[in-house]
């Protein structure tokens, strides 16, 4: 039998599971890589994800590097999103880039649940 094949929904709860066990960030970037070979495209959840396993690990420039993903896969940024750069940002001592992912956040208004 061929078992059952993982979707994005596998993936991403894989990479949440990165997060709740320290910030597994390389672990988490190879999780979307397996993905990616499957041919499965991220999707938002599975960005916002990895955005959190940034996070946990104070890792600011990976999580904006996520943020150049999104955008060339046109993956539109939400609340949550911005939320979890901004914190990343914080928990770095990156005030700047925290400040710059807020204004980015304000002039993004409008779209899916941002504001």
């Amino acid at each position: 039998s061929k078992g059952i094949s993982p979707n994005q929904l596998t993936y991403s709860s894989l990479i949440s599971a990165c997060e709740k066990s320290g910030g597994q960030v390389s672990r988490a970037f190879e999780v979307l890589q397996e993905m990616q070979k499957r041919r499965l495209s991220p999707d938002l959840i599975t960005f916002n994800s990895l955005i959190s396993v940034c996070e946990k690990a104070r890792d600011w420039n990976r999580a904006l590097g996520v943020v150049q993903m999104m955008k060339r896969c046109a993956t539109q940024s939400d609340r949550i999103t911005y939320n979890s750069l901004i914190s990343t940002c914080e928990k770095a001592g990156e005030w700047r880039e925290a400040m710059r992912m807020f204004k980015e956040m304000r002039q993004a208004g409008g779209g899916s649940g941002v504001i």
